[in-house]
């Protein structure tokens, strides 16, 4: 199952979020700082900026017996509908 909206969905991904980063800063070999510094609050910003003009759609994959998020996608689209 998967819900579709907007950024006003990011709440719903924070944790999927924090997950996925600690996992990458676990992993990391190159990267640890920048993955130790970045937080949720930082990405979401830097998505909302970058996509100033643009449109954001997030979708969120759930499992439909449990309810449990288990994923996500951001994804923004320009004014010809063209994502980045």
């Amino acid at each position: 199952m998967y819900l579709e909206g907007n950024e006003a969905m990011f709440y719903q991904i924070k944790p999927l979020w924090e997950a996925l980063n600690q996992h990458h800063l676990t992993l990391s070999q190159n990267f640890k700082q920048y993955y130790k510094d970045m937080t949720f609050h930082k990405r979401k910003a830097d998505l909302l900026r970058e996509a100033v003009t643009d449109e954001i759609h997030v979708d969120i994959v759930i499992i439909k017996d449990t309810g449990e998020k288990i994923g996500y996608c951001i994804t923004s689209l320009n004014q010809e509908k063209i994502g980045k």
